[in-house]
Order: structure tokens, then C-alpha cells, then sequence
């Protein structure tokens, strides 16, 4: 190894082990972790208890036939609310068969009619789209893809973004909605194929972003004008990642053609086995935890939830974050692990969220496509060569403001998305603020390295408080996100809040211990591959 790579690596390690916080006692640390767990068990079961006592009430839970069950005929309850993940399981049994034999043909493609790959990929990927949601609906998605690459062609950024921006404001105006809505005449159609189609929207729209500002700001070669539009419309309806995500670059797209094949040998079955068993015990997971607990149809009924008491009413709240998680884990762990056996590197499914307690490590490992891509195209670009905390915090209120836009404008998302940045604001100031040699001064002369970490742990607290009734405004809505913020920060006094931040200080420092491993395992690694 040459010194140039020893000096590297020795820089890269000196970054990661400033990440570090001091270890805390064996004792100390179980204490912690054994309180979060048994907290998140609690409200868990007094979310179960919870949920089969108001079963009668909550018109989205029916009698069906467990999958899971086959020794028995006999029926159960489970909560059908959840139109995402019903939505998903109906698309997989629909084109699941096609979207998984995709990286096979493609391989086949790439190893020996190269030239044909790209045709293929886009060819293939608007085909199925046909067959999934209908022809005349996927040519109101060429729409888009027209408009923004007939953007792209004026050469500016700025343009890209204002007619990307406006795209996305006029599908609820004329004549774009009157379009959509004649294309799904009926209540079913709207549920099944205008969902997907809304949801196409969305990914095409910030696709087509990547594919031109990658091209303007000269990240990627240009293609001719026909090759263009056939690498834009494949990326676009890109199979494996076309309708539940993630986000990948347009460069990570080309880049895949070009990049080397895998060879067919026993590591790569082992990887698909395992891969297979992984998302196929987490699927299991997912869909059996409806039999039980029925967090979403109580969204439905607001009554039901400002009645219940407040152990019931965490379980509701950390059980919906969790179910979201899980179901996201599934649909993109799925649809990242067949892109990446066709070569594309797509980014890894959700960390779990019962062991993050920062807004910036929740957005950067929840949906790290997402968050590449405002980083990318957004932070980076606004903040230019400023270092200040001023200029990074107007990077990110735009950053939020797209996602505000991209998520949909409605209410209860312009307030998560307000609550976010807030966090993502108070995150920053405390950092500059740790930065700050006066603070450093007496940190170091009041404070120990251990009792450092527990008073950074304490100080998240409040800030996963937060965290969560943002998040809990995003699941449910206006009405149920005001009924937790009114029963968790005014009704809970003088015993529920501050019991909450005691048991999200043990979160704290368990996502503490968990990030130590993380950053140490990432530290012994690098000096492997550097033997």
C-alpha cells in the first residue's frame, strides 16, 4: 500500500473517530437499553390491549383468513387501512413476476447484445408500466418527461427547476387534473391505477431533475438527441425502481451499463438466497403485525384516540413510525436488491428508527435516495462555497420546501415539514454552538467525556419529542397529529411528558452505543481492506 493511500486512510479514520462518543459502563448501558425496550414493549402491548378492545369499532378491520395460518381455517381479524402497503402486495402478485425476471433478461442484454441494453431497459420498463396501469395513462406520464426535457434543452438549471416546480403544482389545476381524473373514471380505478400514477408523478418528476441537471452542471456526457430521450425515458420507468423507489442519480443509471459484470458464481447465489430470506421474513413481519395491532384503522377515528390512555396512545405512535419503517424497509430493500443485481447501485433500505434519535441521521438513513438527491441538487448547490450556519440553514429551508412541494401541499404536510426544518435547525445551532471554543472551555473544565455524552443524549430528548408528533402529522393527518401534540405536551403533566423523556434519553443513548459500534466496525474495516 503506497503512503498516499496510508495517509487516506488514516484521515479517514481520524473523521470517523471524532465521531465518537466515550463508552459508558457495561452496567450503565444495559440499564438503558433494557428500559427503551421494555418502554417500547409496554406501550406495545397496551397498544395491542388497546386495539382488540375497540376492534368492533374500526370499520377497516375485517374477518379474513390468515396467509400465515395454513394448519387452520379459522378466521381473524387484521387492519386493512394501510392503502400503501395493500397497494404494493397487489402490485408485486400483479407484475411482480415481470419486475423480477427484469435484471435477468437485462443481464443477458448487457453480457451479449450490449448495444441492445438500453432499448431493452426502456422498452421493457414502459411495457410493463402499460400493462400495470394502462396505455393512456402512461403517455400522460410522457407528458411530463416531454416538458422537462424539452427544458432540460434551454441549458439552465433555473428553468429546469421552475418548470419542474410548476409541473408539480399544476396536477391538481386545469387541465392536468381534468386529464388524470378522465383517465380513472371510476372509484376503483382511482384507488389502484390513479394511486400508482401519482405516485409515477412524483418519481418522474425528480428523475427527470437528476437526468438534466446531471447533463447541465456536466456530471454526466451528453447523449445525442434520439439517445437522450431513450436513457431519460428508461431511467424514468426503470423497473425495478420505477413505482415504489428509491431515488437513484441519473449518473448511478448510465453508470450501470458501463460498469462491470458480476461473475455467476456462488457468492452471488448467496447473496440472492439470503437477500430472498431477509425481505421475505421482514415481509412475514410486516403484514402478520395487522393481525395484531391495528394502529392504522385508528387513525380513522379520532374519538377512539384521544380516548385512549397514554401508554395505549406511544404504542399508537411509535407502532405507526414503526410500521412504516418496516413496510419501507420491504418495498425498497425489494426493489434496491434486483437493481443492484442488474448493476445499479441503489441505495439500502431504512435503518430501524427505534435507534435513531437525530433528525439529521432520521432523514439521512431513512430514505438515503431522497436525501442524496436533495443534497445533490438542492443543499449543495444553494449553500455554494458558504460554510456559515446562516447559509446551511437557508439550504435546507429549501431543501424542505421542495419536500413540502414534492410530498404534496396539503396542510398536515407543510406542518411535518415545518417541524422538520425546525429540528434540522435546532440540530445545527446546537453544533455550532458545540464548536464554539468558549463552550469547549467549559465543557472540558465542568464536564467529564462520559458526562458529556449523557448531557448530549438528555438535550436530543426534547428534539425526539418533536421528531415524533411531526411524524405522527405525516401518518395520520391534521386532526389525529393535534390530538397527540394536545395529549403528549399539555394533558400529560406532571408525570407523562417527563416519563417520555426518560424513556427517549435511554433511546438517545442506545442510538448513541449502536452509532459507536457502527462507526467502530467502519474504522476496522477500512484498516482490513488497507492491509
Amino acid at each position: 500500500m503506497s503512503a498516499e493511500e496510508e495517509a487516506e486512510i488514516t484521515k479517514r479514520d481520524v473523521r470517523l473517530s471524532r465521531k465518537l462518543y466515550p463508552s459508558l459502563s457495561l452496567v450503565e448501558i444495559s440499564l438503558y437499553t433494557a428500559t427503551w425496550i421494555s418502554g417500547v414493549y409496554l406501550a406495545c402491548h397496551s397498544l395491542y390491549m388497546a386495539s382488540q378492545e375497540q376492534a368492533r369499532r374500526l370499520y377497516t378491520v375485517d374477518l379474513v383468513r390468515p396467509w400465515w395460518k395454513f394448519w387452520s381455517s379459522s378466521l381473524m381479524k387484521r387492519d386493512g387501512t394501510d392503502h400503501e402497503w395493500e397497494t404494493w402486495k397487489t402490485t408485486s402478485l400483479h407484475v411482480g413476476a415481470l419486475v423480477v425476471l427484469y435484471p435477468v433478461l437485462s443481464q443477458v442484454c448487457k453480457r451479449f447484445l450490449k448495444d441492445f441494453s438500453l432499448p431493452f431497459s426502456a422498452l421493457y420498463s414502459v411495457v410493463v408500466t402499460m400493462y400495470l396501469i394502462g396505455v393512456l395513462p402512461t403517455l400522460y406520464l410522457f407528458l411530463q418527461i416531454v416538458v422537462i426535457w424539452a427544458a432540460y434543452h434551454t441549458n439552465s438549471a433555473k428553468v429546469v427547476w421552475v418548470v419542474s416546480i410548476s409541473y408539480i403544482l399544476c396536477l391538481n389545476m386545469f387541465p392536468l387534473k381534468t386529464m388524470k381524473d378522465s383517465l380513472f373514471p371510476d372509484h376503483a380505478s382511482q384507488l389502484y391505477q390513479g394511486y400508482l400514477t401519482s405516485v409515477l408523478l412524483a418519481w418522474i418528476n425528480a428523475r427527470c431533475i437528476s437526468f438534466a441537471l446531471d447533463r447541465i452542471w456536466y456530471k454526466v456526457e451528453r447523449e445525442t438527441v434520439v439517445t437522450s430521450f431513450l436513457m431519460l425515458t428508461a431511467f424514468c420507468f426503470y423497473l425495478p425502481l420505477g413505482v415504489m423507489g428509491p431515488l437513484v442519480s441519473s449518473k448511478t443509471f448510465k453508470d450501470s451499463f458501463a460498469a462491470p459484470l458480476q461473475p455467476l458464481d456462488r457468492t452471488l447465489c448467496v447473496t440472492v438466497l439470503s437477500s430472498c430470506l431477509r425481505y421475505g421474513v421482514w415481509f412475514t413481519v410486516t403484514d402478520v403485525s395487522l393481525y395484531f395491532l391495528y394502529q392504522q384503522a385508528l387513525t380513522l377515528h379520532p374519538s377512539i384516540v384521544s380516548s385512549l390512555n397514554l401508554w395505549a396512545l406511544c404504542g399508537m405512535g411509535y407502532f405507526m413510525g414503526q410500521f412504516f419503517q418496516l413496510k419501507y424497509v420491504v418495498m425498497y430493500g425489494w426493489s434496491s436488491f434486483l437493481a443492484r443485481l442488474d448493476n445499479v447501485s441503489a441505495p439500502p433500505h431504512p435503518k430501524c428508527i427505534g435507534r435513531i434519535h437525530l433528525y439529521s441521521d432520521m432523514w439521512r438513513y431513512f430514505d438515503n435516495g431522497l436525501y442524496l438527491f436533495m443534497q445533490q441538487y438542492i443543499y449543495l448547490p444553494v449553500m455554494g462555497e458558504a460554510t456559515s450556519l446562516l447559509a446551511r440553514l437557508c439550504a435546507s429551508a429549501v431543501c424542505f420546501s421542495f419536500v413540502y412541494v414534492w410530498h404534496g401541499t396539503m396542510d398536515f404536510v407543510l406542518i411535518w415539514s415545518c417541524l422538520n426544518f425546525l429540528g434540522i435547525t435546532c440540530e445545527g445551532v446546537a453544533r455550532a454552538v458545540g464548536r464554539n471554543t468558549t463552550y469547549l472551555q467549559w465543557e472540558s473544565y465542568c464536564l467529564g467525556h462520559q458526562a458529556v455524552r449523557r448531557l448530549h443524549a438528555l438535550l436530543a430528548s426534547p428534539l425526539l419529542v418533536m421528531s415524533s408528533l411531526s411524524n405522527f402529522y405525516f401518518f395520520t393527518g391534521l386532526e389525529v397529529g393535534n390530538i397527540f401534540v394536545r395529549r403528549v405536551l399539555l394533558e400529560s403533566w406532571p408525570w407523562g411528558l417527563p416519563t417520555i423523556i426518560f424513556f427517549l434519553y435511554c433511546c438517545a443513548q442506545t442510538s448513541i452505543e449502536v452509532k459507536n459500534y457502527e462507526i467502530k466496525r467502519q474504522i476496522m474495516a477500512g484498516r482490513d481492506r488497507g492491509e
